[in-house]
Parts: structure tokens; C-alpha cells; sequence
């Protein structure tokens, strides 16, 4: 079982948008479209690919569980990419370390 959080650490995140009369301020959070653990064909993700998606406000963390399963004849350490994509923005990755 590999265990992760996702958070938001900004404090505020809102755009301002303004033009000769009128000033609007509005509310961007990051819209979370995919969060994928990729095992790199060393280990299998059973499950927990996909199981969330929506905004991340400010402050704001969500926890996802993968289960894994690593090749039982071939013992060591194990490095998959956890993936998350963002609307409007670049496909991010981070390795994670299993053993």
C-alpha cells in the first residue's frame, strides 16, 4: 500500500481581473484532472488510480491510497511515478521510493 497527499499549500489564490469601470475578483483553484500511479512495468497498481478529481482550495489536502504489488522473485527497491494533471497546466511527476 502506498499512501500519498495532495496539497494546496497557497494561502489565498484569487485573480484579478480589472478594466476602466469594473474590478472583479474571482476564486482560481487548481482543478485536479487525473492522479495516476505509473509502476514503471517494476510493480503492479491494483487499484486506486483515478479516484480523485476536482479543485484543491487553499490550504486544502486530499490522502490517496495505490495497491501494490511488487514481483515477489525480485526483492529491492522500487521507484513508481505518482502523476497528477492539472487543468490549464503541465502534466506534473514525482518518484516514490518503495521498498
Amino acid at each position: 500500500m502506498i499512501t500519498v497527499t495532495l496539497k494546496n499549500t497557497a494561502q489565498s489564490s484569487t485573480a484579478t481581473m480589472s478594466d476602466t469601470q469594473i474590478t472583479t475578483q474571482t476564486d482560481v483553484n487548481p482543478t485536479i484532472t487525473s492522479v495516476f500511479l505509473d509502476g514503471r512495468n517494476e510493480i503492479d497498481v491494483l487499484g486506486g488510480n483515478s479516484q480523485f478529481t476536482g479543485d484543491l482550495g487553499p490550504g486544502q489536502e486530499v490522502t490517496l491510497s495505490f495497491l501494490i504489488r511488487a514481483p515477489p522473485e525480485k526483492a529491492g527497491i522500487y521507484f513508481p511515478v505518482l502523476r497528477v494533471r492539472v487543468r490549464g497546466g503541465a502534466e506534473g511527476g514525482s518518484p516514490i521510493r518503495c521498498r
